[in-house]
C-alpha cells in the first residue's frame, strides 16, 4: 500500500515516471484515504488486457484502524476493477500474518481470472514480502533513524492514529492535504 509500486513491482505493475501525481491524502479519526489523480493512469503491462477500452482509472489506497488496508483500481463507472483488502495480525515484533482478499470485475476475462489471477497476485505479494524482509534485515537490532519525504505523508498519518490509540488518547483531528507525489 502507498507509493512503492514503481520500486518494488517495476515491470510487473508500474514503471517509474518523472511525472507529478496530484494526490489527496485524508486522515479521519480512524482511517487514512489516499486518492491519486493521475490522468491516464494504468497498472502496467496487464492494463491492455484488463482495460481494453482505455477507461479512466481511479486508484485509491485506504487504511482503517487498527490493521486493515484496501486498494482500489476502478475503471470507468465501476465497469471493471480490482479491490484488494488485507487484514494484518501481528504475531511477534518482526512477524505478521496477512489475510488478503482480491475481488475483481473483469468483463469477458471474469470467467478465466481464477486461472491466472492467483499466480499474478502471488508474484506481486512475494515482491512485497521480499522488500519487507530487506527492510527488516536493514533495521533488525540497529538504532535506525528514519527520514521522510512527501510520499510518506500517508504513513505519518497512520502512525499518528496508531500512536494515539496505543497511548489511549483521542485520535488526531481529521485533516486533508493535497500534494504531488
Amino acid at each position: 500500500m502507498f507509493p512503492h509500486t514503481v520500486f518494488v513491482h517495476k515491470g510487473w505493475f508500474r514503471d517509474q515516471e518523472v511525472t507529478p501525481v496530484p494526490t489527496k491524502v485524508e486522515r479521519t479519526t480512524n482511517s487514512v484515504i489516499v486518492t491519486y489523480g493521475k490522468k491516464d493512469d494504468s497498472i502496467g503491462f496487464s492494463d491492455r488486457v484488463i482495460n481494453p477500452k482505455k477507461l479512466p482509472m481511479v486508484h485509491t489506497d485506504k487504511f482503517y484502524m487498527p490493521n486493515n488496508t484496501r486498494v482500489d483500481y476502478i475503471y470507468g463507472e465501476n465497469e471493471r476493477g480490482f479491490v484488494i483488502t488485507s487484514t494484518c495480525t501481528p504475531i511477534s515484533p518482526w512477524r505478521t500474518k496477512v489475510y488478503t482478499c482480491i475481488s475483481y470485475r473483469l468483463g469477458i476475462l471474469q470467467s478465466t481470472a481464477a486461472l491466472w489471477l492467483p499466480w499474478y497476485t502471488r508474484k506481486v505479494i512475494e515482491q512485497d514480502v521480499e522488500i519487507m524482509k530487506i527492510q527488516r534485515d536493514g533495521i533488525n537490532g540497529d538504532d535506525v533513524t528514519f527520514k521522510s519525504t512527501g510520499a510518506d505523508l500517508p504513513h505519518i498519518y497512520i502512525e499518528a492514529l496508531r500512536d494515539a490509540a496505543v497511548a489511549g488518547k483521542q485520535p488526531p483531528r481529521p485533516q486533508i492535504r493535497e500534494i504531488d507525489f
